[in-house]
């Protein structure tokens, strides 16, 4: 009988003992599912924006710009504005822009600086394109302007990830992270075309570098590097 009492009391301790391990494995298992379903999922990934885009524009100046009542050439201011759309600039009048272009051009300014040229000149100048401009306006305040000359555009092509990010799939052109565009001056003339290059221009001074600074609408421009 003592030894069948021992046996019994030895069965219930070992069967207490597993009792006990199944507790703690199930109050595991609970405490896991129930944190695991009151976890939060991560938020999704922010979309990218868009890349950065920066122009190179070379400006190359000939001999004769902006002749005076002499036909000596002379120093000429050109103003760079970023665009939302070039409608307003393509019909202003000369003096309007000279004058009271904020006014005229209003809302479609984005930004706007200003580059003095000389005789003989090459400048290249590097900018970011502001995200809002479409296009890109050139404006030669020449002294004795003619007809619609003194004014030129170029539009900017597709920033990288412009396609993806802003539902722009089905315009035309590829994107480009650091377009280059060239404007010549001649006379009372400015022309855009990417036809031109320093080789063009062998009495040329050496290329002079500008990197404008980012700014909006609202800054006041002022020459760059008013001296060759």
């Amino acid at each position: 009988m003592a030894v069948l009492a021992s046996f019994t009391h030895r069965m219930r301790r070992r069967a207490a003992h597993v009792l006990v391990g199944l507790g703690l494995g199930i109050g595991l298992v609970v405490v896991g599912s129930f944190g695991m379903g009151c976890a939060q999922a991560p938020p999704p990934a922010a979309p990218k924006p868009c890349d950065v885009q920066i122009v190179t524009l070379r400006i190359y100046a000939a001999d004769n710009i902006n002749p005076n009542e002499n036909q000596n050439p002379r120093s000429v201011v050109i103003r760079l504005y970023q665009l939302k759309d070039e409608m307003r600039l393509q019909n202003a009048s000369y003096d309007e822009v000279l004058l009271t272009d904020k006014d005229v051009l209003g809302e479609d300014i984005v930004t706007q600086d200003e580059v003095v040229v000389f005789p003989n000149d090459l400048v290249e100048i590097k900018f970011e394109r502001a995200k809002e401009a479409s296009v890109l306006g050139g404006v030669a305040l020449f002294h004795g302007p003619k007809g619609m000359s003194w004014k030129t555009f170029y539009a900017f092509p597709l920033m990288p990830g412009e396609a993806q990010c802003a539902g722009r799939e089905a315009d035309g052109g590829a994107p480009n992270a650091d377009p280059r565009v060239s404007f010549f001056v001649e006379s009372t003339k400015l022309d855009n075309g990417s036809e031109f290059d320093e080789s063009m221009f062998p009495n040329a001074t050496s290329v002079r570098k500008i990197n404008l600074p980012k700014k909006s609408a609202g800054d006041s421009p002022k020459p760059a590097n008013s001296a060759p």
